[in-house]
């Protein structure tokens, strides 16, 4: 599986990913430059950002550990 973006008013596809390893569970960056996701090889799961400027890929977690449903947080979040 590979990330891909929709453009529903040019009624366009794009393949945003490629290379190895299933990519599930994906969130956007509230920039819109950046999405986070779990990378699935074998039976690794690792936490992966993939910045959409450069077309690039790095892996954020170690490869001996488990993790998986990445999420973006909110930088300015205020408790009232």
């Amino acid at each position: 599986l590979q990330l891909h973006s929709c453009d529903l008013s040019a009624n366009n596809l794009t393949q945003i990913t490629h290379g190895p390893g299933n990519k599930i569970d994906a969130s956007w960056s509230a920039c819109g430059n950046y999405i986070v996701y779990t990378r699935c090889e074998g039976s690794r799961e690792q936490i992966a950002v993939y910045n959409c400027m450069t077309n690039t890929e790095k892996i954020l977690t170690p490869e001996h550990q488990q993790c998986g449903y990445p999420s973006w947080s909110a930088p300015f979040l205020q408790l009232y």
